[in-house]
């Protein structure tokens, strides 16, 4: 039986590219979303989901990759447009007039904001310092 929550290689590509366009290297933060480790959490995620809920965050990002198509009509993939019609693409679903075509990009930026920022190098780079208090500190 296949394994529902694995990335095929087409889907990783997307994954990739959508995440280089939210969180670039040298963008806001030195390092980017593909200076980490990506695939690995993205699975963890999606395998601990139920298999119809994994099964249609995968389809979500083969559909998203036709969203230039869907959204823009040009008869081209997310993932062979350049780094500047990637971002415009997402600027224009992130100002789309109806609920669901934000949503459309939403769902996987935060997905790869959630899983970035688990990164202790991102957690440092954005200034968070994970410290639970104890005794000694009066906590």
């Amino acid at each position: 039986m296949a394994e529902y929550w694995r990335l095929k290689p087409r889907e990783r590509r997307v994954l990739h590219a959508l995440a280089d366009t939210v969180l670039p290297r040298g963008g806001a933060f030195e390092l980017g979303a593909l200076d980490i480790e990506l695939d690995g959490p993205f699975e963890r995620y999606l395998r601990g989901m139920n298999r119809l809920y994994a099964k249609a965050y995968r389809a979500h990002l083969r559909v998203f990759d036709y969203g230039p198509l869907l959204f823009w009509f040009k008869p081209r993939r997310f993932t062979s447009l350049g780094p500047e019609e990637r971002e415009q693409f997402c600027k224009k679903l992130e100002g789309h007039k109806r609920f669901g075509g934000r949503m459309f990009l939403f769902l996987l930026k935060f997905l790869i904001a959630f899983i970035s920022f688990s990164d202790p190098r991102l957690e440092r780079a954005a200034g968070y310092e994970p410290h639970c208090p104890d005794e000694e500190d009066g906590g």
